[in-house]
């Protein structure tokens, strides 16, 4: 019988061990550009209770663009971090302890906070309607204006630019939200002698934001994500 005991509380002591080897490893990038980014201050980690959240730890990467939390509880948790928007974002994620890791990846310049309670005009058109999406970047020595037409045809959507038309896949589609969502989180003025003005037209209203950041180049990245640079 003792020695029954003996072997329950080695077992039980190997598995406690296999838990507390399980590991949180999150990578931070610019998902814009699919590039590390080493500048993100800090991170703090949250394990969602019954009664109350409960702060784990306060977590500092700056200079480097990856960081592991060993021994985390099996349970449901959420990271909060500042990103290149003046803005908190929010990942949520769960640990299991069937697995050995959680993999997650943080993007510092990218909207991912879930509770923004912004719509996309893109999520908004109905059946036969359309919105533009108008950029005029000045600088001292250009002014570069350009636009692309987003529209719903047939349950389907559609991008016109340079009077090329061409249906969105999926992951276009998804692309345009983010941009959009991205767009409403910002205004910024000051700090770069060229200055983007985005003008956004749906029914016969019109929604202006301003970037002389330098920093977001949002409507490039769409450009590159929609293959536009070619056209």
């Amino acid at each position: 019988m003792r020695i029954k005991f003996v072997l329950l509380f080695l077992l039980m002591s190997c598995f406690n061990q296999i838990k507390a080897r399980h590991i949180l490893a999150i990578s931070i990038k610019n998902c814009h550009k699919e590039i590390s980014d080493t500048t993100l201050r800090f991170i703090r980690l949250y394990k969602l209770e019954s009664s109350e959240d409960i702060e784990v730890g306060r977590f500092e990467p700056y200079g480097t663009d990856h960081l592991s939390i060993p021994g985390l509880k099996e349970g449901n948790y959420y990271l909060l971090f500042p990103n290149k928007h003046n803005t908190i974002s929010r990942v949520n994620f769960d640990i299991n302890h069937d697995n050995d890791s959680t993999q997650l990846t943080l993007c510092t310049n990218r909207y991912n906070n879930n509770e923004a309670d912004h719509i996309p005009l893109i999520s908004q058109l109905k059946e036969g309607e359309f919105f533009s999406i108008k950029i005029e970047s000045k600088g001292c020595f250009h002014t570069l204006p350009d636009s692309i037409q987003i529209e719903r045809v047939n349950q389907r959507y559609y991008r016109t630019y340079r009077n090329n038309k061409k249906e969105l896949t999926t992951k276009e589609y998804e692309h345009i939200q983010r941009f959009e969502m991205e767009l409403n989180l910002f205004d910024r003025r000051g700090g770069c002698t060229t200055t983007d003005t985005y003008t956004l037209s749906y029914k016969g209203q019109t929604l202006t934001y301003k970037d002389a950041s330098g920093e977001w180049n949002g409507y490039n990245h769409l450009l590159e994500h929609l293959g536009l640079y070619s056209e």
